[in-house]
């Protein structure tokens, strides 16, 4: 049997994530302090104390979880645990990539910082909504977006159910498909949106570190 680690995304942030492992853990301790430098402010602390608020910034959200998940990888790495694969959903995935030894913590969390930066700067601009349907098949979901101009679908799959994203720059359209959804009894996941120009942030970011020396 194989052993995988999965790091979650954005929404998974609370405050006292990882802190336990830093306190009981020199591995995790080294993590938040390699991190906090990169970022410029002590993550630990944040993550300690937080406020939520804060926390659930997503310029703060994202390079506070991949440390807190990375400080989690090293405390489990440090007991001997090891696992075969690494995967990790939406801003997971930058742990997994540290987990895999393609990014070193400082990288991420610089990664990260830009992908939340740029993600609060595009909704700040262009206030949009986005939300996750469950459990409904295919031609359901297209049937409930029939009709409702501006929604654009995004289509993921779980293990045991599908779900599926729509995006849009308009509030009312999203409460449209979201209603018709309640309506047929499946589960609505709200989302925060994400506009396609952050990827240029990452990659401009992701452009800088690769010529950096070291």
């Amino acid at each position: 049997m194989k052993t995988a680690f999965c790091f979650p995304g954005q929404g998974s942030q609370t405050v006292g994530m990882g802190v336990a492992f830093a306190d009981a853990s020199p591995a995790a301790a080294a993590v938040f302090a390699e991190a906090s430098e990169a970022f410029g402010a002590d993550l630990l602390e944040l993550c300690r104390s937080g406020p939520q608020e804060r926390l659930d910034q997503t310029e703060i959200t994202q390079p506070a979880l991949t440390t807190a998940s990375v400080a989690c990888l090293a405390a489990v790495r440090e007991a001997g645990l090891a696992a075969d694969v690494a995967i990790g959903h939406s801003a997971g995935e930058y742990a997994a990539l540290v987990a895999a030894g393609i990014l070193g913590i400082g990288d991420a969390v610089r990664l990260t910082r830009a992908r939340g930066e740029a993600t609060a700067a595009a909704a700040a601009r262009t206030p949009g909504s986005m939300s996750a349907i469950i459990g409904l098949d295919d031609a359901q979901v297209e049937a409930l977006c029939a009709g409702i101009e501006g929604v654009c679908k995004a289509i993921e799959r779980f293990d045991t159910s599908r779900g599926f994203r729509f995006s849009t720059y308009a509030h009312w359209w999203i409460r449209q498909a979201v209603a018709r959804a309640v309506t047929v009894h499946s589960r609505v996941v709200r989302l925060p949106a994400h506009i396609v120009e952050v990827l240029s942030k990452i990659n401009r970011v992701a452009d800088e570190l690769g010529r950096a020396p070291g």
